[in-house]
């Protein structure tokens, strides 16, 4: 029996809406890898932005931000694709909305 406040296939679920936990079950083709150029040409936004969007003390954080990926320790990180064009359908909508309050 779990001792943790919610049984794990909610937290499975949760974690999956959030797009904060990779599965192999990811349904659909294969998940893309970009690298962080790819993500700031996508977002047109800069490297400090983006890591500045990651990182909680920072007035630029987002927490809605796609967590990179770590891929290797000589510091190779990725980001999906998938995600980050998740993310900017949230601040098309927030900017056709009149921006984030």
């Amino acid at each position: 029996m779990s001792t943790h406040p919610i049984d794990s296939k909610q937290f499975t679920q949760r974690a999956l809406a959030s797009r904060r936990v990779f599965t192999s079950e990811h349904p659909g083709p294969p998940r893309q890898f970009i690298r962080r150029p790819q993500v700031e040409e996508l977002l047109c936004r800069s490297t400090a932005w983006i890591y500045g969007a990651l990182d909680l003390p920072s007035p630029l954080f987002d927490p809605r931000m796609p967590k990179q990926v770590h891929l290797a320790e000589n510091g190779t990180v990725v980001w999906i694709l998938d995600e980050v064009l998740a993310y900017m359908e949230i601040l098309i909508a927030e900017g056709r909305k009149g921006g984030r309050k």
